[in-house]
């Protein structure tokens, strides 16, 4: 099995949306959105920041179906756990001071 071979250029363009998607993920830290849309932004910048990764990196834009397909999956579970996660923080309950 033979592998796509990446050209330097390409892992530039990479590492430059890397960057620049960092630079935004501080950004939206100091940015004060409401706690639930806070979690949105930060998760939906690091999504894309995955996908660069898993699919330069890992090079999953010339892998099989197979890899693909699993690739998928964990995709899938990652969406459930960031909607628990956001429903988490929507549901919950500020405990009044006692004093």
């Amino acid at each position: 099995m033979s592998h796509e071979v990446q050209s330097a250029q390409t892992y530039t363009k990479v590492l430059g949306i890397l960057l620049v998607l960092t630079v935004a993920t501080v950004a939206v830290a100091q940015i004060h959105f409401g706690q639930a849309l806070h979690t949105f932004f930060a998760l939906a910048i690091a999504s894309v920041k995955a996908y660069f990764v898993a699919a330069v990196f890992m090079n999953l834009r010339h892998s099989g179906p197979v890899n693909v397909a699993v690739f998928a999956v964990a995709v899938f579970f990652l969406l459930v756990l960031y909607v628990f996660s956001i429903a988490d923080i929507w549901t919950r309950v500020i405990p009044s001071p006692v004093l």
